[in-house]
Order: structure tokens, then sequence, then C-alpha cells
């Protein structure tokens, strides 16, 4: 569904926890032992793929380019690693021009994600 959304729409933002391993990540697919002083924190994931046949997200951060990947990670996909699966938000696609099928959408995603 995440893979979906992003190949229609484009990026998704989410939330994820944050273990202390994390801050040493440089390269490769991150997953964690579930370390120390999990935090919070947000990121876009922009895409997905396969390295060594581990599936993983493609996701930009935003703690500058001095950051893992030239400011980019790679995280266990299909495992919902540190929550990253969880708690995703999409933008809503651009209206064809019809005002009000554009409100109806709306409502209806917020009812969705309320019930």
């Amino acid at each position: 569904m995440i893979q979906t959304e992003i190949y229609n729409n484009g990026p998704v933002e989410v939330s994820y926890q944050v273990y202390d391993d994390f801050y040493h990540y440089k390269s490769g697919v991150y997953y964690t032992d579930f370390g120390d002083k999990p935090s919070g924190h947000a990121v876009k994931i922009i895409g997905w793929g396969t390295e060594k046949k581990v599936d993983y997200w493609l996701v930009a951060n935003s703690w500058s380019t001095t950051f893992g990947e030239n400011g980019f990670f790679k995280i266990r996909r299909g495992t919902n690693e540190c929550g990253i699966e969880e708690n995703v938000v999409a933008g809503l696609p651009k209206s064809s021009g019809n005002i009000i099928g554009g409100f109806i959408a709306f409502l209806a995603l917020i009812f969705y994600y309320m019930f």
C-alpha cells in the first residue's frame, strides 16, 4: 500500500522510533536490535529497493547531507522496522478542477482516519 501511494502520488511522510545505533548509520540497510533511549523522528520515504536480498525503504532524512548516504538512508522494508510502516501520511492528489469532488475526497480521507 505504501509502495502504491509513492508510485502513484510521490513521497510519503512517516514517523518512526530512533534508537541510539541509528546515529552511527553510514550505509547499507539499517535495522536495529532495539538499543537504549528511543526517540521519535519524522522523515520522507521516497522509494524502495532490494540490497543483498534485503528489501528496504529509501528515506530522505533532514539531518544534512553529512548523515548516512548523502542525507538518505535505507531501512528494512516489510518488517515495520522501528515502527516506520505504522504512521504514514500522504497528501491528496491535485484535483482535476472539480472543487466539490476534491472536497468530498478530502472529507472521505478524514473520516477514514478518524473511524
